[in-house]
């Protein structure tokens, strides 16, 4: 059986979970990714999600996008997300992400 570790993480250690063969699973806010929402005070909604980190992919032209499985979405199974977009997200959950440990490795 897997182990699960939870922790604050940096995109460093979501790079070196993934390079392991591990699972990630973070919390963040949707409204910021997907659906952004407000209340009537034109304040947003924070949406609290958790989502399978699958990858991290840099580009040629130095940006990079984080690649995550998002059951609670239509369209959620291979979602490129922008990086900046993903850590604000992420941030608002304190980097939190809970890891299930590869039992092949």
């Amino acid at each position: 059986m897997a182990r699960i570790n939870s922790t604050v993480a940096s995109i460093n250690t979501l790079a070196s979970t993934l390079a392991n063969g591990d699972k990630p699973i973070v919390a963040l806010d949707a409204n910021e990714i997907w659906y952004p929402q407000r209340d009537s005070y034109g304040n947003p909604i924070e949406q609290a999600i958790a989502v399978w980190v699958t990858g991290i992919d840099g580009e040629l032209d130095g940006s990079i996008n984080i690649i995550l499985n998002d059951s609670g979405t239509p369209y959620g199974q291979a979602s490129v997300i922008d990086y900046y977009d993903f850590m604000n997200a992420w941030q608002d959950y304190n980097n939190f992400v809970v890891v299930a440990d590869n039992p092949f490795v």
